[in-house]
This record gives structure tokens, sequence and C-alpha cells, in this order.
């Protein structure tokens, strides 16, 4: 019951929370099979921990709020600042972070940039991206062109980490159509899902709070661009979402943890 209790007070989702209580009672019944009751079935187990979703975040909370992408860039400078030194994992998780903050995309929209798309120019210090409409699932047409610049701050800078992921994983690519591509043989492009999980694992090593899901990105991209003088137009330009959708679903009225900071007055 303590590690139950533990187990909720992290913040795991009740599927979770059910699929340990199923773990300790299948453990309990093979250590001991002549107990009676059958633990799985008592009373105390059966009904422990049921309702407590009502300790978790609200969804109107989780939409007010946004987390600080310091602590995705501040975990970059930090921890993995050269390119050279870390696993291809590693590197991919980097560049896919960088390339959705860079052009304000969500994870379906990185997982379908052909590679014969992305092209270096003004004397290869800027990388042009173009991309298909996954949100309209229209593969025909390609959006506008966006724009990588290079950055002074190395660490973080999404034109040097997309220029070394390239030249990394050269040799595995078995002509795959998008840029992105699983680390693991046979290095298949990876879909909108694989995308997510890479987004994923980076909240967990930058502690973001669990409450936030890969899409939440978007809004904390948004938010700290609103809050850095970005006008709302130049922000829905660049994300390719209307300004009133950008208001209405995207603009973050508090740092999760601060309830003094607003930006929508």
């Amino acid at each position: 019951m303590t590690f139950l209790n533990r187990y909720i007070s992290k913040g795991n989702s009740s599927g979770s929370v059910s699929q340990a209580k199923t773990a300790i009672c299948t453990l309990f019944n093979m250590l001991y099979p002549l107990a009676s009751p059958d633990m799985g079935n008592s009373r105390i187990i059966k009904y422990f921990a049921r309702g407590f979703r009502a300790q978790l975040p609200s969804k109107k909370y989780k939409y007010n709020h946004f987390f600080d992408l310091d602590l995705i860039t501040d975990y970059f400078k930090k921890i993995i600042p050269d390119n050279a030194k870390i696993d291809l994992y590693t590197l991919t998780m980097k560049a896919i972070m960088l390339v959705r903050i860079a052009l304000v995309a969500r994870s379906a929209d990185i997982s379908k940039i052909p590679r014969s798309e992305l092209k270096y120019i003004n004397n290869k210090s800027t990388i042009s991206v173009r991309f298909y409409n996954a949100k309209t699932n229209n593969m025909r047409a390609l959006g506008p062109a966006q724009h990588i610049n290079k950055s002074a701050e190395l660490a973080t800078d999404p034109f040097l980490t997309i220029t070394d992921y390239i030249q990394r994983t050269k040799l595995i690519r078995r002509n795959p159509s998008y840029l992105f591509i699983d680390c693991k043989a046979p290095h298949n492009d990876l879909n909108r899902r694989g995308i997510a999980r890479y987004v994923k694992h980076c909240f967990k090593l930058c502690k973001v709070p669990k409450m936030f899901s890969p899409h939440s990105l978007k809004g904390a991209i948004i938010t700290k661009a609103y809050k850095k003088g970005v006008k709302i137009e130049e922000l829905a330009r660049r994300s390719r979402t209307s300004a009133n959708t950008l208001r209405k679903h995207y603009l973050r009225h508090k740092l999760q943890g601060d309830t003094t900071k607003t930006i929508l007055g």
C-alpha cells in the first residue's frame, strides 16, 4: 500500500496504477498460492485508489498554464552541449526538439519533412525546409518554405544540430523519404508517434511536469515568443495557425507553479 501511495503521488495515470496493482496481486498469489482469499479480489485492493484522478490537475488548469522552455534549452547547454560527444539516440532527440522549436511545429508536421526538401541556401548559412500539411493529410501539396538560420549559441543551434544529424545518419539511411529516421535497424522513417516518443523522453530528462504532453510544446513555444514581444500575426504565420486559434488555444495564461505572472493582462 505504501508503494502504491508513492506511485500515485508521482503523478502516474490511472492505467499505470491499475497495472501496478495487477502486478502486485499476481506476484503475491505466486509467492503465497495457498493464501485465502485471493488478494486481487480483496476489498481493500479492489477499491484502493478509485477516484484518485481528482488529485491530478484539471484540463482547465493544464490549458491555462505552460512550462518554461528554459528547462529544455538549459538541459541542452549544460548536459549535452557537444553533438560530437553524444550517441545517435540523444542527437536525434535533440534535433527533433530544436526543429520543433525553430519551426513552431507539431510532431506530425516534422515527421513529414521530405529529405529532398531540406536545402542549404545563403552560402550555406540557412536551411530551407518545406513539409506536407499532416493535419489535413494532404500529401500532395507542400507548404511554404520555412527558414532555420545559424545561431550564436552552438549548444542550442538547430542549424548545426540538423547538419550533424544528417552527417551522422548518412551511412545508415536506406533511401528514407523523410528527414528523421529510427535509430534502430532497419532505420525506417519516424512517424508522428515515433517523434512524440522522443519528445516525451526529453520532457522526462528535462523534468517538465508530467501533466504536459508533447503537443503542449507548441503552446510553450508560442507563449514564450509572445512574452518576448513577437507579434501574434508573425506567430500565426510561423506556426501556420490562425491568430484566433493561437489566442484561444495556445497562449497560456500562467507559468506552471507561478500564480502571479500573466501574459494576457
